[in-house]
């Protein structure tokens, strides 16, 4: 099941994406590749898409977003390479809201 997050519209995220589980034994995320986006609809994204990187002692990615459309829904792609060279990916589910709700 990939990470569900919400945004506002009228404001931008910074959203991480927690590897820990997937992470093999003694293995960390050496580099963020390439974030990507699109709509649900596998249309072209109008998310703006900033400052990637990879923190929390190697075991998470973030990217700050910005812009897109209200009330859409967006694939997110975190691509990486782990300290043992196996490249994979994590994906996540953007919503773009009015506001966030809070729980």
């Amino acid at each position: 099941m990939p990470n569900v997050l919400e945004k506002p519209v009228f404001d931008d995220a910074l959203l991480t994406m927690d590897w820990t589980e997937k992470l093999p034994s003694g293995v960390t995320i050496s580099s963020l590749d390439s974030v990507l986006s699109e709509k649900w609809d596998g249309s072209t994204s109008d998310l703006t898409i900033s400052s990637s990187a990879v923190s929390a002692g190697s075991k998470k990615t973030q990217a700050k977003f910005d812009a897109g459309t209200l009330n859409t829904q967006y694939l997110i792609r975190f691509q990486v390479t782990y300290s043992d060279g196996q490249e994979r990916e994590g994906q996540g589910i953007l919503f773009v809201r009015d506001t966030v709700r809070r729980a």
